[in-house]
């Protein structure tokens, strides 16, 4: 059992300077974490923060939409937007790599594998090169909405607002998304040691086998729809729209903490020691895993 009580304290917050945050306003829509930075994704930009000392570093903000989707991979920065567009820069100095619109709607996710980035619009997922970017085919599904994207080096894993969660294993080629999955709505699914995670519009954290999608446990105790998931060596971090995050054990799938936000959970990010929360009403703040481990 535990303890509501328990008074859980963050170690920073990341705020940029006025001037910036002038700028970027509205939620947290995406956060994430690359070597010794970390990305914050409100409006229509992107604040970058130093690990440790939480300074505020740098900023690409202006963009022609909100970023509905953040991805770090190594040296660059990916970014969906709104305005059904995705945007990429290297880094350091945010030199563009690419500008891409047209897609059928909002770029609503993104996900990696060891040779692909997997684009999420409309009802298509669109396969890039991980390393040129360059479009190697599309995924179609013709009576869904693909609302997100998880992958491992087998298969990729498209979670649809109504129709479950489709499997579909390498090597991929041009075709419709075979959904085969629980038909129920996942706002965001996560991959993990042969384990997939859905959250859901029902309140909860769905556990599956994979490659089967066999249903194997339930992570419960929200109040309100799971808008966020991470996972690390220990543990599944679920974040809600009752304003707590709550930490469950991935073996026993226990929950050893409830941690109370300031408001309503949007995204979440872990390392080894850190874990970083963005929420609806523009605050992001980083908690230290020493209070629950």
């Amino acid at each position: 059992m535990v303890s509501s009580r328990h008074k859980y304290v963050p170690e920073a917050r990341l705020v940029p300077p006025e001037r910036v945050m002038l700028g970027l306003t509205g939620p947290v829509s995406n956060i994430a974490r690359a070597g010794q930075l970390v990305f914050v994704a409100r409006g229509n930009g992107v604040q970058v923060f130093k690990v440790g000392s939480w300074h505020y570093d740098s900023s690409m903000w202006r963009l022609s939409g909100t970023v509905s989707a953040l991805l770090v991979d190594e040296d660059r920065v990916l970014a969906g937007l709104s305005s059904e567009a995705l945007h990429a820069w290297s880094l350091p100095g945010w030199k563009w790599l690419l500008a891409s619109g047209g897609y059928p709607g909002p770029v609503r996710a993104l996900a990696l594998d060891d040779r692909h980035l997997y684009v999420a619009s409309g009802a298509t997922v669109e396969i890039r090169d991980r390393r040129t970017l360059d479009i190697k085919t599309v995924l179609y599904d013709y009576c869904d909405r693909v609302c997100a994207l998880a992958a491992d080096n087998e298969n990729l894993y498209a979670a649809g607002e109504e129709n479950g969660i489709s499997v579909v294993p390498r090597p991929l080629t041009k075709g419709v998304l075979p959904y085969q999955g629980p038909r129920n709505a996942s706002y965001v699914i996560e991959v993990d040691e042969g384990r997939l995670f859905s959250a859901s519009r029902d309140n909860v954290v769905l556990v599956y086998t994979l490659p089967g999608l066999h249903h194997v446990g339930t992570l419960s105790g929200h109040d309100s729809d799971v808008r966020a998931l991470t996972t690390d060596a220990e543990f599944v971090y679920s974040g809600s729209y009752d304003r707590t995050v709550r930490v469950f054990n991935k073996d026993s799938l226990e929950c050893n903490a409830v941690i109370r936000q300031e408001g309503p959970v949007t995204s979440l990010s872990v390392d080894g020691r850190w874990l970083y929360v963005g929420m609806a009403n523009g605050i992001a703040v980083v908690w230290s895993k020493s209070q629950w481990t």
